[in-house]
């Protein structure tokens, strides 16, 4: 008896002839969004202009115009992207120079700026009051060395680094320095408004408790 012949099993795997584009393809288990048969057909199809059109070259063709599509889609993506990144980089900058642009006024060359005419001249509201510009300066000292050195410094040295501050040789040093004064005033100014809310909080509910205790 004859031995039957085996005929190999479809696997529903769609093999993409070697080509130029081919790199631009997922590999491994990412192979996905391939066309389907049917689709590839249309494809052909449309291509075919007589019946001696070989359907193997019609295909063939039909799977490079696919896969050069979908390149030009993936670097039209991929150029979007960039785009985005560029527009998002000019930005930045350009945010940076207005900053900078809106700080220069503080400081335009009058050099060098001493601590003192530092502080009076970025919190104008204190400049008649010398307890309080020191107040919030040395705050301002305690924060930079917590950040420098990574824990709370000590009073002592608070008043040592305050002592020592050196007069800014240069304008850009000081404006640098001034956009880090701003940001930190304004949110020691929320955090100290907070604490003085929960303080006065606390207070009334002291007096509210002690109140209802003498009603009794």
């Amino acid at each position: 008896m004859k031995k039957p012949k085996l005929t190999a099993k479809p696997t529903g795997q769609q093999v993409v002839k070697s080509s130029k584009y081919t790199d631009v393809l997922p590999t491994g288990s990412q192979a996905v969004g391939l066309p389907t048969t049917g689709e590839l057909a249309m494809i052909a199809g449309t291509l075919a202009r007589n019946l001696n059109d070989t359907p193997g070259a019609l295909i063939n063709t039909a799977m490079e115009l696919w896969l050069s599509a979908r390149e030009k889609i993936f670097t039209a993506n991929l150029m979007d992207e960039i785009w985005d990144q560029n527009c998002e980089f000019k930005r930045k900058e350009e945010a940076y120079h207005i900053l900078m642009e809106e700080n220069r006024h503080f400081f335009p060359g009058e050099e060098p700026i001493t601590r003192d005419v530092f502080f009076r001249t970025l919190l104008p509201k204190y400049k008649n009051r010398a307890d309080k510009l020191a107040q919030i300066a040395k705050a301002f000292v305690r924060e930079t060395l917590r950040e420098k050195n990574g824990k709370q410094p000590s009073q002592e040295d608070i008043n040592d680094a305050f002592g020592k501050w050196k007069p800014f040789e240069e304008a850009y040093q000081a404006n640098n320095m001034a956009d880090h004064l701003q940001q930190w005033h304004e949110r020691h100014i929320k955090e100290s408004r907070r604490a003085a809310g929960l303080k006065s909080a606390a207070k009334k509910a002291v007096i509210t408790t002690n109140q209802a205790l003498r009603s009794k």
